[in-house]
């Protein structure tokens, strides 16, 4: 009797290669472009093949091979998750999360399943009946959650873009308008929190920033403990609360409340060019922007498989699979670097694009481009990962024992390259520019409080709006900017501030004004 196609096809074990890949992509959806994983899936799906072609030469039975080239998948991708959860128990001394005793535990494993498959005879054929229907459904789930993600977040983003403007009575003042810069240090933390936690002293560069004509909010917080959450409330003027009513989905409607956020359609439509440089996520992205600015990386597949340097997405499906051995037991990263010199790891490209950003701010054309011009310039630093010590040279990440330490030395040379770029943007500047310096949320080493203490520095030539205050938070950077130089009417919200986690961004638990002394606007 003939097999249904279902039983003589095994597909399974080409879906299994897959499946790691897709359900990582569906996890970080919203942070990454769906590209970011087209290398991993090709390179998964062309190693399942080659391994099916190396079992089905040892049993000559297409049913066996796929079998165990299914079970050496699972074995494959599952390492790093169960590495990862055992090196926990290694603190309290029960050493499971060795490499040395999970190496030979996988080998067993894998022996085992060897022999098993060689004497499953006739089962073989109700095995592969199960492990496609396994897989199949396996795949499709993260991929369907992808798609509606996908296609929920154009429709929002459409809809977002369609939102009429509450210019809020804004007006383009007479002559030439002043540049407007946002410059986001990600994580950058309030400086009592810095000589609290991290025994560092930045009033040297607190100091700097006065003496340059800058207001420092000594008491600042962010509105929110999380990037995404934070500059959407930044660029909207607005708590995300408000911002996400009428939204079915709310995390959909992010991307899109911020590539068209309430401050760029104003500036727009009072004749700004948008000026964005790459942050490397595509969510806090502005690629549409009249200049997008980013360091030059390959476009083509071709050029990306073999030259486009390895990504971040891609370091994260080597920590989770058996790859994680070789990069701790024979530095992996270093043997990829004498073997293919133009692979960069994920780390020389979050260096290459921090150095890019800062270089182009301090030395290129931004202040030359022609007419009034709003730039958004988001770093990722002090944030880990760590890639700078003080003076700038290159650290390895991975390497890293003291995290605090790296991060306090990162922060000292942003803090050297930031006093260098706004002398530089201020010097060639025709007209006084306006220059907003913030942290978009703190770091939390003991309390949660401090994921929301943030430095906070505005430079406002010739201010003479509200009185400003210590404890003034971002939601109300603009409000105050339009109010002030472009007769807005907007006036200022209360400042709040929100604690949630990255599995339940829209969980929020609010954070008390800290110091409790701090002025704050009623």
């Amino acid at each position: 009797m003939r097999l249904p196609w279902y039983k003589r096809f095994p597909f399974h074990p080409f879906l299994m290669a897959l499946y790691p890949i897709v359900a990582l992509l569906e996890h970080n959806i919203n942070q990454i472009k769906p590209s970011a994983a087209e290398r991993s899936i090709f390179v998964s799906a062309l190693a399942s093949v080659l391994f099916y072609f190396i079992y089905w030469c040892i049993f000559r039975d297409r049913h066996k091979a796929a079998i165990l080239c299914s079970v050496s998948v699972a074995l494959f991708f599952s390492y790093g998750h169960v590495y990862g959860f055992l090196k926990q128990f290694n603190a309290i001394g029960l050493m499971l999360g060795r490499h040395r005793v999970l190496v030979p535990l996988w080998m067993v494993i894998f022996i085992i399943a060897l022999r098993w498959v060689r004497k499953i005879g006739e089962r073989r054929y109700l095995l592969t009946l199960i492990f496609n229907m396994i897989a199949f459904i396996a795949l499709a789930i993260p991929m369907v959650q992808i798609v509606y993600f996908q296609r929920k977040s154009r429709l929002i983003e459409a809809q977002v873009l369609e939102l009429p403007v509450d210019m809020g009575e804004v007006q383009r003042p007479e002559g030439i308008p002043p540049d407007v810069y946002l410059i986001i240090l990600d994580a950058y933390l309030r400086d009592d929190i810095l000589l609290e936690e991290y025994q560092y002293d930045n009033s040297q560069f607190i100091d700097a920033l006065t003496e340059l004509g800058f207001y420092v909010a000594r008491c600042s917080m962010s509105n929110y403990s999380q990037t995404g959450l934070s500059m959407i409330s930044i660029c909207n003027m607005n708590y995300i609360q408000a911002l996400t009513e009428g939204f079915d989905s709310a995390r959909s409607a992010l991307k899109g409340l911020f590539g068209h956020s309430r401050v760029r359609k104003i500036f727009e439509t009072l004749g700004y060019s948008i000026v964005a440089f790459d942050t490397g996520f595509v969510w806090i992205n502005l690629y549409d922007a009249d200049y997008f600015f980013g360091p030059p990386r390959a476009d083509s597949f071709h050029e990306i498989l073999l030259h486009g340097g390895m990504n971040g997405f891609e370091k994260m499906v080597l920590d989770m699979s058996f790859a994680h051995v070789f990069i701790d037991v024979i530095n992996l990263p270093d043997v990829i670097d004498r073997m293919l010199p133009d692979l960069e790891p994920p780390y020389n490209i979050y260096r290459e694009r921090t150095l890019y950003v800062l270089d182009q701010l301090q030395y290129n054309r931004v202040p030359s481009i022609q007419g009034p011009k709003f730039v958004y310039a988001h770093l990722i630093a002090p944030h880990f990962p760590y890639v700078f010590d003080q003076d700038g040279e290159y650290v390895n990440d991975d390497e890293i024992v003291d995290r605090d330490a790296a991060y306090r030395d990162q922060l000292i040379y942003v803090n050297k390259r930031i006093l260098e770029i706004i002398s530089e943007i201020i010097t060639n500047s025709d007209i006084q520019p306006i220059i907003i310096l913030q942290g978009d949320h703190g770091r939390a080493k003991n309390r949660i409080e401090e994921t929301v203490a943030i430095l906070n520095a505005y430079y406002l030539p010739n201010y003479s709006g509200q009185e400003l205050y210590p404890s003034i938070s971002p939601v109300n950077t603009y409000r105050l900017i339009f109010d002030t130089y472009f007769s807005g009417d907007f006036g200022l919200l209360k400042d709040v501030s929100y604690y949630s986690t990255s599995v339940l961004p829209f969980d929020f638990e609010l954070i008390p004004q800290f110091p409790a002394d701090c002025e704050v606007l009623d």
